[in-house]
């Protein structure tokens, strides 16, 4: 299955019309994985506005091609985060949030969004209200 990394061992046989058998001839078939890993991240949203002190949740996954193995990390601003858990959600300003998929054929793929935390409260007493 060229779907399916891995070595492979094809061994060929044959007989011509008189039934004589030609001696078998192995080969190995190496397949490798060229395609990295996929990612998908729903939340938080790339460039999202998002309420100081507001509970949101990291929403990511990671898939890949093949039944080899997938590591599946994400960060924010460098700190671990698990899929699911809140996002930290405390303090004003920009925030990196990174995930990062490495299949077992060492291929990398790498995605990154940037949300920025605002006091909507404090942003509405100075633009917005008269």
């Amino acid at each position: 299955d060229t779907g399916i990394p891995g070595i492979y061992e094809l061994t060929y046989t044959d007989s011509d019309a008189a039934g004589n058998a030609a001696a078998p001839v192995v080969r190995t078939v190496t397949v490798v994985d060229t395609t990295a890993p996929t990612i998908t991240i729903t939340a938080p949203a790339d460039g999202a506005n998002i309420q100081i002190d507001s509970v949101l949740n990291a929403d990511f996954a990671c898939t890949d091609n093949s039944t080899a193995t997938l590591t599946c990390d994400a960060t924010v601003d460098g700190a671990p985060i698990a899929d699911g858990d809140p996002l930290p959600t405390d303090t004003l300003g920009n925030s990196t949030f990174t995930v990062t998929a490495t299949d077992s054929g060492g291929l990398v793929a790498a995605g990154k969004v940037t949300r920025v935390l605002i006091d909507v409260e404090r942003f509405m007493s100075k633009c917005c209200r008269t």
